[in-house]
């Protein structure tokens, strides 16, 4: 497990207020309404008073667990078949991207993509001699 990486801001206007980030929920993960989303009213370069990351608005975090079970068979003296069950991502724990930041798209504020895969399982056998 570890915790996301900080969100980045880029050239926004803000209104002030709270976020109010939730970074799991793809429909809105934070409060669209405290920023200027007019693609007219947009600056192009100007003095920052926003910063561009905050330590406490970060993504969603890695929560991860694998899981493998193995079990050693003797043949003979020196030939061992070795069979083994992997699960990697074994909770099928969903793991999202960051949302969209930039105002004048449409999706801002939304999460679009998953940051890792689902479930997988393999069952290989291995042959030691």
């Amino acid at each position: 497990m570890q915790p996301g990486a900080p969100l980045g801001w880029g050239n926004v206007i803000y209104h002030g207020g709270d976020i109010r980030l939730n970074a799991r929920n793809v429909e809105q993960s934070f409060d669209v309404t405290r920023f200027n989303r007019a693609a007219a009213e947009q600056l192009g370069s100007n003095l920052r008073a926003f910063p561009s990351q905050f330590s406490t608005l970060r993504q969603d975090g890695v929560n991860n667990m694998d899981f493998s079970s193995i079990k050693n068979n003797a043949i003979g003296e020196r030939i061992n078949l070795q069979f083994r069950c992997e699960f990697f991502n074994f909770m099928n724990h969903a793991s999202f991207n960051p949302p969209t930041v930039n105002p004048t798209s449409g999706a801002f504020g939304t999460i679009t993509s998953q940051a890792n895969l689902s479930r997988s399982t393999q069952l290989p056998l291995r042959l030691v001699w």
